[in-house]
């Protein structure tokens, strides 16, 4: 009996561990939000461009957006392979991720422009 809680609480101890180094939800989002409009950019804009190489391009700014969020490219990734192989919490960073892009759209995009000062009032 001793061996079987023993073993259960080494378990939990290294599933503890492994936890901690996961990126929160928040965090994540933030973060494959920006990788994804670094995708959508080399998709629309650096392909168009012959003289650069695109895979180099995103890898560069890849670093920039990891650096800006202050963790390594190997943080991401595990955090992401954690979040791929639970299930829920995945669904719950992507409907977070979704939900962030659709706010950071409407912030964008649906803002009210301001009337300039000398425009004519109809």
């Amino acid at each position: 009996m001793l061996k079987v809680f023993a073993t259960a609480a080494m378990l939990l101890l290294f599933a503890c561990k492994a936890e901690n180094k996961v990126l929160p939800v928040n965090a994540m989002k933030v973060v494959m939000w920006d990788l994804l409009q670094i995708d959508e950019f080399a998709t629309l804009y650096l392909a168009k461009d012959t003289s650069l190489n695109v895979l180099d391009s995103s890898k560069l700014l890849y670093a920039k957006v990891f650096a800006f969020h202050k963790l390594d490219q190997k943080q991401f990734f595990e955090s992401l392979t954690w979040y791929r192989e639970n299930v829920e919490a995945f669904k719950q960073l992507t409907d977070s991720v979704s939900a962030y892009a659709t706010r950071q759209r409407e912030e964008r995009f649906l803002a009210p422009t301001p009337m300039p000062s000398n425009a004519p009032v109809r």
